[in-house]
């Protein structure tokens, strides 16, 4: 969550970000193989500002050589119902070839690991409205395992998620377990080993934490990185 042109949000922890993934602050940054960008991309109470800062982004990124991927969430100026579209190539002008647009939820291939993941929205929704074994709120990281164990990502969809209706299958359903199932905007970070052998990821708003999480995508070891503008 960059929430780009939201005033209330400082630009100086993206630009931290950049500063890191361009190596100036160390040498590990050449190891960067691939950035994900996922769900609020931009400020739905400034989305031209926004779109203007995420083209700015991905450009900054993208001449520094490094192959970045946008994936959109809820208030993103993208279709509402899940699967959402990528955004239209015509918001991202200056977008190079290894800036790559995808839908929500994402997956692909990565090396030998199988990544998926989401914006976040199914993980809050499973959380309304599922319970853990002790009558409580589930934590982001057990409703993110939640929907892996039933092998849908959007299972409370269409009845309190909006979900495009499908007549032969559904492209939400889990057909083989990810190496990596991640959400985005979390609240908090948060990692685990499910048995089956998933590593599972909630990745913080990086607008509100300013944290961003690397993951080594031989051995699937997480690792979180926090770029602080000095104001908290």
């Amino acid at each position: 969550s960059l929430l780009c042109g939201d005033p209330n949000v400082s630009s100086l922890p993206r630009e931290m970000l950049a500063s890191y993934l361009q190596g100036q602050f160390t040498s590990d940054a050449a190891k960067v193989c691939r950035v994900v960008l996922v769900g609020g991309l931009v400020s739905p109470q400034e989305p031209l500002q926004g779109i203007q800062e995420l083209d700015a982004f991905s450009l900054h990124l993208s001449r520094a050589g490094i192959p970045l991927v946008i994936v959109p969430g809820k208030d993103d100026p993208t279709t509402a119902n899940w699967p959402q579209r990528t955004l239209h190539s015509s918001l991202l002008p200056h977008a190079t070839n290894i800036v790559h647009r995808t839908p929500n939820p994402y997956a692909a291939g990565h090396g030998p690991q199988l990544v998926m993941g989401t914006d976040g929205v199914n993980v809050v929704d499973l959380q309304k409205h599922v319970l853990s074994e002790t009558s409580e709120t589930l934590t982001e990281i057990e409703a993110l395992e939640q929907s892996l164990q039933w092998s849908h990502m959007c299972p409370t969809g269409p009845d309190s998620v909006a979900t495009v209706p499908h007549v032969d299958s559904d492209p939400m359903v889990l057909e083989q377990l990810p190496h990596l199932y991640f959400c985005g905007n979390a609240s908090a970070f948060s990692t685990k080993k499910t048995a089956t052998g998933t590593t599972l990821l909630c990745v913080p708003k990086f607008s509100d934490t300013g944290e961003a999480v690397l993951v080594n995508l031989e051995t699937l070891a997480v690792e979180l990185l926090r770029f602080d503008d000095g104001s908290s």
